[in-house]
């Protein structure tokens, strides 16, 4: 395999000898219509170079080189009258200063009437001794016509340089006189940095790449390094490629004033990247090309830079020598080329619907990564910023919680419970009752010596019978921290709650850090996923631990009716199962064709899981999620009735919108109901311009439901408490009397269960609310609901989760063996399970929720018609 030629799948290959070179017409340019087009004889080893088998392509892409009016063998005599100007940013380091200008002396076609414009920038840790050895250096500049002139920036950071960047190609292509010109410099200017050496050959490279780039109406710079020195897949010496623009090139690198207006006009001085390639890049992320050779030429030399952080304390890991000595020789200016297409940052070749993002950006091809051997610019920051607001957050639960908690304030502040008569109170109220029940008048001689001692003693006895039509009522007070703290359950309501508010605040913080910061996007992992999924964890928990007490009673057909219910939930999610994509839009169908795709390469081919495994799987999960959403939807449905009773209050609306929003949510996911009808007739209203918009929308809907039922709480846990009152009536319509105990039992009841019946209300909606979220997350929705966000089928793709565990903590030895134990990580990770499994489950517990809710009020209804 030859390691000059491109052997990446989808490659171009034409004729044998694979050596057709640049050909010069009288026209302005000629077209490379071929790969990567090298002789055995000029080939050289690599052993950082590795390329898989090629195929042929009918239509090869075309790209435009431009030439001269002449033979390719006056390319030299071309080249001998080519005069560029030259800045070089000086940050007053005489030792690399040296070393660059000793590489220019060598460079080949250097003009000594060439200006040299030395922009120095002044810090305060640049010592005077380093400003006198480098001006002095700069001084006996013999190899070209030097100037320089000095800026001052109180700090050495990554922000100061920017604006001193900005400053000093604002005065090179604005400034008539810089260059001894008398007007202004509108063609290419090399810029180079201080702490890099040039190749030999460097001169001859940017004369050939300034050509192409003025030929290619898209390409907007050149650079000498593929990425920042090093090379790309497959150098050679005479090769270059037009790649697309992640990064703005650094280092060594060429533009004209177009570019420089283009710049100058947009927001680069106040955007918030302070890095300037970056910065430049990001105006336009993905949209323009440049130019550079696949054998870099030139080294950095640098042990600090002022790099992403933009302190420059942190070390660079140096080359030992440089780059282009793996090549046995440099640039024959004849026989220059330009490999075929647009390739992606690394130089490798595939259709560009095949990219694949990196940074949010369309700019690797699939088989990248696995080539190119450098992974370090694939590594990002895996936690970074997102690991100190967890920490941050997780000492902020610990330390702030007993002081502050939104759980507390719910159920101890506002809330009005229901307390009995004290018993003496009942027992004169009921003390003739209970005397006329005892026969005195008749049977005094009868009674027994405890009953007479209980009549004649002025003392309460500890139990005694209530009279039915006694005027007894409870009172009303206010409910404190204090008594609070000893209910059932109350501890597990707060955990509940505060941990979703902490998780609900990291989500936000996050969504506002990627927005900020659009280039950790995709490529940093969001560790508010991981909160999200530990507050249904524990939510789910509390709610079982709930579930599993009334199953265990048992003694009111509870545990009939969880077992009932269950059941039926599974019949209903096996049927619903069933449907195609084109009635409900799950993206089930990529789940099912992921999992079984690799499954197959998990266990033997031969018994592969079916797919019926995977929908029973799926429907176990959702009947345990329908039987523990039973009782909680029960109580809610008393609530809601004792609430909309009363049809003057705004929280009847409220009520009876948040029990309307589920279902709605349900059926936004019936494509020939929702998507295909409700999204045509509102694109004719300008409603829903993009299907990425009612995506949203789907969101909104539930996010609105969770945000009612947060408002309502305490209204509905008002409602709970009232249910005091009619108990204490229901007490004196029973036939038989009931003794102050039981009649105590049954009022104090209702208190003690106040944080059951709030952790059995808040806690489906944190379980809709985080699915909610998951799914914006996992599923790929935005916000504002852009095209670009859109959820489109992707094939034979893993998410950021499986790469990043891939790239940081996986040896690549073990990753490159087709091992067992990472093909269940790939799958689990990839995106189409994520994708429709989030989907699917969001859509399910809305949909049980609002089911058991709907049968918990019909059941209610009947029953008090019934009486």
């Amino acid at each position: 395999m030859h390691p000059g030629k491109d052997n990446n799948k989808n490659e171009l290959v034409v004729d044998k000898d694979r050596e057709i070179k640049l050909q010069v017409t009288k026209t302005q340019i000629s077209t490379i219509a071929t790969a990567d087009n090298v002789k055995p004889t000029d080939s050289f080893s690599s052993k950082n170079v590795r390329v898989s088998t090629s195929v042929t392509t009918k239509k090869p892409v075309k790209t435009v080189v431009a030439t001269n009016e002449r033979s390719h063998i006056d390319r030299e005599l071309e080249f001998r009258k080519f005069k560029i100007p030259i800045v070089i940013f000086c940050s007053y380091r005489p030792t690399y200063m040296a070393r660059l200008l000793n590489s220019m002396k060598a460079l080949e076609g250097l003009n000594p009437d060439t200006v040299c414009l030395f922009a120095c920038q002044r810090t305060p840790v640049v010592s005077t001794q380093d400003i006198t050895k480098t001006q002095n250096i700069i001084n006996n500049v013999k190899i070209c016509k030097a100037k320089s002139f000095l800026t001052e920036s109180r700090k050495r950071n990554a922000k100061e340089y920017k604006k001193q960047w900005y400053n000093v190609v604002k005065l090179a292509f604005e400034n008539p006189d810089i260059f001894n010109l008398g007007y202004k410099y509108q063609k290419d200017i090399l810029f180079l940095e201080d702490d890099i050496e040039l190749s030999k050959d460097a001169l001859k490279a940017v004369w050939f790449m300034l050509n192409v780039k003025n030929s290619n109406p898209n390409t907007i710079a050149v650079g000498l390094g593929g990425w920042s020195g090093e090379h790309l897949v497959n150098p050679y010496p005479d090769s270059f490629v037009i790649r697309v623009m992640l990064y703005f090139p650094g280092m060594a690198y060429s533009f004209n004033a177009s570019i420089w207006n283009a710049i100058k006009q947009s927001k680069f001085l106040a955007s918030k990247t302070n890095d300037w390639s970056e910065a430049i890049a990001w105006m336009w992320p993905g949209r323009h090309n440049v130019v550079v050779p696949t054998l870099g030429r030139m080294w950095h030399i640098g042990e600090r830079g002022l790099g992403k952080s933009g302190d420059g304390r942190k070390k660079r890991i140096l080359q030992a020598k440089p780059g282009w000595l793996i090549s046995p020789r440099l640039m024959n200016l004849n026989n220059a080329f330009v490999n075929a297409g647009i390739r992606d940052i690394f130089g490798m070749y595939c259709e560009r619907k095949r990219w694949l993002k990196h940074l949010t950006v369309p700019c690797l091809c699939p088989t990248t990564k696995v080539v190119y051997p450098n992974k370090k610019h694939f590594s990002v920051g895996l936690l970074g910023f997102q690991l100190v607001l967890t920490i941050l957050a997780s000492f902020l639960i610990r330390r702030l919680s007993p002081y502050f908690s939104v759980a507390r304030w719910i159920i101890a502040r506002g809330l009005t419970r229901y307390k009995c008569p004290p018993d003496e109170v009942l027992w004169d109220i009921c003390k003739n009752d209970n005397k006329a029940s005892l026969n005195i008048s008749k049977n005094k001689s009868k009674l027994t010596q405890k009953d007479r001692k209980n009549l004649n003693s002025r003392s309460v006895p500890k139990e005694f019978k209530l009279s039915k039509n006694a005027p007894y009522d409870v009172y009303p007070i206010e409910t404190n921290v204090t008594e609070v703290m000893t209910l059932y359950y109350c501890p597990d309501f707060i955990w509940v709650v505060d941990f979703f508010i902490y998780s609900l605040a990291i989500f936000s913080i996050s969504e506002l850090y990627f927005w900020l910061k659009p280039i950790a996007y995709g490529n940093e992992l969001n560790l508010s996923v991981v909160w999200l999924l530990l507050s249904i964890y524990f939510t789910l928990k509390v709610l079982s631990s709930l579930t599993l007490v009334y199953f265990k009673i048992g003694d009111g057909g509870e545990r009939s009716l969880c077992i009932i219910f269950a059941s039926v939930y599974f019949l209903l999610c096996m049927i619903i199962l069933t449907f195609s994509e084109t009635i409900l839009e799950f993206g089930l169908s990529d789940v099912y064709d992921s999992l079984y795709a690799n499954t197959t390469q998990i266990i033997d081919p031969s018994s592969p899981a079916t797919l019926i495994s995977v929908k029973i799987v799926i429907s176990i999960l959702s009947s345990v999620i329908g039987a523990v959403f039973l009782f909680p939807s029960l109580r809610l449905a008393r609530m809601h009735t004792k609430i909309i009773g009363d049809r003057t209050s705004i929280m009847w609306f409220i009520a009876q919108l948040s029990l309307l929003l589920p279902f709605v949510a349900v059926l936004s996911w019936v494509k020939p109901l929702a998507r295909d009808t409700m999204v045509a007739a509102a694109n004719r209203s300008g409603v829903f311009r993009e299907n990425a918009a009612f995506n949203t929308s789907r969101l909104v809907v539930i996010i609105v439901f969770s945000v009612l039922r947060f408002i309502s709480i305490k209204s509905h846990l008002q409602a709970h408490l009232s249910t005091a009152l009619d108990k204490a009536e229901n007490c004196q319509k029973e036939v038989r009397h009931i003794t102050n105990l039981e009649f105590r039992k049954k009022i104090n009841h209702v208190y003690h269960y106040l944080c059951i019946a709030a952790t059995q209300y808040i806690a489906p909606v944190i379980i809709i609310f985080n699915a909610a979220l998951l799914l914006k997350v996992l599923g790929g929705y935005s916000w504002i609901a852009d095209e670009t966000f859109e959820i489109t089928e992707v094939k034979n793709t893993t998410s950021v989760i499986y790469q990043l565990l891939k790239e940081n903590f996986l040896p690549s030895d073990f990753l490159q063996k087709d091992h067992m134990t990472m093909k269940p990580l790939r799958m689990m990770f990839s995106k189409e399970v994520l994708r429709g499994l989030t989907s699917f489950f969001t859509w399910w517990t809305c949909g049980s929720y609002f089911m058991s809710t709907v049968f918990g009020i019909i059941y209610i209804n009947l029953k008090s018609r019934g009486k």
